[in-house]
């Protein structure tokens, strides 16, 4: 493979600190554009053989004019190699593929005024032309365009696209740059997401401390942390349930706010892969599924995760004995406490149960779910939400346990003591039970597992009043120090850290 170091359209030689002014900020990466050499050659004005490929400008001006019509039936007239895989490059962290199958093309019944802009890739796209500039073919947004799906764009269109054109990509397909105050966070959030077009931008999320000082921390690492507090405060304030929760109304709280939530939900698992795993499942897959496909059973077990814990022990038990169940005391303040009167009976205490589950997690938030469906209508076409089954699955995959952080660990110890700090943090892992999201929300910023993401493990020698673990949420990445002497010295450290959770702020860029 031909390796490009040189700056496209010049012969200027690549630095880091070239690509930090191409951007305007500093980056933790650096994403490399591979293309045919030709192709680059003969779009930078490179090319001094005389008798190479050209590309004819009135050629390019035909794909502008196709692309803008939208017509498939006609022929392409610049061709790219069919075995070479471009990319459009929007945010320099993330790389998404242009796929142009018209076969994965779907429809969504929904709310005109609510486009989804995550339909066939999680890379929100307003519409795509080519226009030629100084012989380069370059993607373009055109701002007065209908909104239109990655997967109806003209499938003849193949597009290369160079480094050089990043921070222009990056601006038209409008970043946004949205500052979030921690202690205003939950209404902040809802007030950005009341507007339905910012689902169709990038959100660049800048955090304002409780002393009104802006945080230096930004990043992917910085969403998951904004969005998965904003989901913690959401729990607090506007939902019911014990380890399952669902909606409940307020006067202050009317259409749009509710559906500004929605589009906060769909944002954050699209973009980010944060989703709010307490939602009940049975309440989530009525909003998007219906209310036809969720059964007797998964109301009744979901249910049981709606109770408080106390309540969930006197059902479990009159279940297991029924014989005596018309007199438990306890079992009938419980049905009391739901507005029930019925004298619960061996035959009958399923059926209770049912409606009971029927009444609080569908009847209770059905305007909510109402406001909601419209906008999650897009999560139909993924595949956790294809059914009951698949919902219950995903749920079970971002549920976050010892077992499954252990596996997300990538350390490389190099020698007696960095072996040592990571038994230890395994050791610590091991231990905290329940406690486990906190750890994850501290070392990733979500305080679930989110698909396909590693813990980078790496160790320092700070000692003394400085040693201390650090967290990098855009890795994620941990620095371990090495130098604890005994388990109990890690477990003292980072225990005080998860408990003063409210004292967490991004101080590294």
């Amino acid at each position: 493979m031909d390796i490009v170091d040189k700056i496209p359209g010049s012969t200027e030689k690549f630095t880091v600190e070239k690509y930090k002014d191409e951007l305007g900020r500093p980056y933790s990466r650096v994403n490399l554009y591979i293309c045919n050499m030709l192709h680059f050659e003969v779009a930078n004005d490179l090319v001094d053989d005389p008798d190479a490929e050209t590309v004819d400008p009135v050629q390019v001006d035909t794909v502008e004019e196709y692309s803008m019509q939208g017509n498939p039936g006609k022929a392409n007239p610049v061709q790219a190699d069919p075995e070479e895989d471009f990319s459009v490059q929007a945010d320099p962290e993330e790389a998404y593929s242009v796929q142009a199958d018209p076969e994965e093309a779907y429809s969504v019944q929904a709310d005109p005024e609510e486009a989804d802009p995550f339909q066939a890739d999680p890379f929100p796209i307003e519409s795509a032309q080519i226009e030629p500039v100084q012989m380069q073919v370059e993607v373009v947004l055109s701002a007065d365009e209908t909104d239109l799906p990655l997967d109806q764009m003209e499938p003849d269109a193949d597009v290369i696209v160079q480094s050089a054109q990043v921070s222009l990509l990056e601006e038209q397909f409008h970043g946004l740059d949205l500052v979030i105050h921690r202690t205003t966070l939950l209404k902040d959030m809802i007030t950005a997401f009341s507007d339905p077009t910012i689902l169709k931008v990038t959100i660049f999320f800048k955090v304002v401390d409780a002393r009104g000082v802006i945080e230096e921390g930004e990043g992917r690492g910085v969403a998951r942390e904004v969005l998965t507090e904003f989901w913690h405060l959401f729990y607090q304030s506007l939902s019911v349930g014990a380890s399952a929760k669902v909606p409940t109304i307020r006067h202050d709280y009317q259409r749009q706010e509710w559906k500004a939530v929605a589009r906060i939900l769909l944002y954050g698992y699209c973009k980010e892969g944060v989703y709010p795993i307490a939602l009940s499942a049975a309440f989530v897959a009525c909003t998007v599924l219906g209310e036809d496909r969720v059964s007797s059973e998964v109301l009744v077990k979901s249910f049981m995760a709606y109770i408080a814990e106390d309540e969930r022990e006197v059902v479990d038990n009159c279940l297991k004995n029924r014989s005596q169940i018309d007199k438990n005391e306890d079992l009938l303040e419980v049905l009391g406490s739901y507005k029930c009167y019925r004298i619960p009976k061996e035959e009958n205490i399923e059926d209770i149960l049912c409606q009971l589950a029927h009444q609080e997690l569908i009847q209770r938030p059905r305007y909510v779910s109402n406001c909601w469906a419209t906008i999650l209508q897009s999560l139909k076409s993924r595949l956790p939400f294809q059914d009951m089954a698949s919902i219950l699955h995903f749920y079970e995959e971002l549920k976050p346990t010892a077992k499954k952080v252990l596996k997300i660990l990538d350390a490389s110890p190099e020698n007696e003591a960095q072996r040592n700090a990571f038994d230890h943090l395994v050791r610590y892992i091991k231990s905290l039970g329940g406690n486990v999201s906190a750890f994850l929300q501290f070392t990733t910023g979500a305080d679930i597992i989110v698909e396909g993401q590693k813990l980078k493990v790496t160790f320092t020698e700070l000692n003394g009043l400085q040693r201390r673990p650090v967290a990098h949420t855009c890795g994620p990445l941990l620095e371990l120090p090495c130098t604890y002497q005994y388990y109990n010295e890690l477990v003292e450290e980072f225990s005080s850290i998860l408990r003063e959770k409210s004292a967490w702020s991004f101080d590294i860029v």
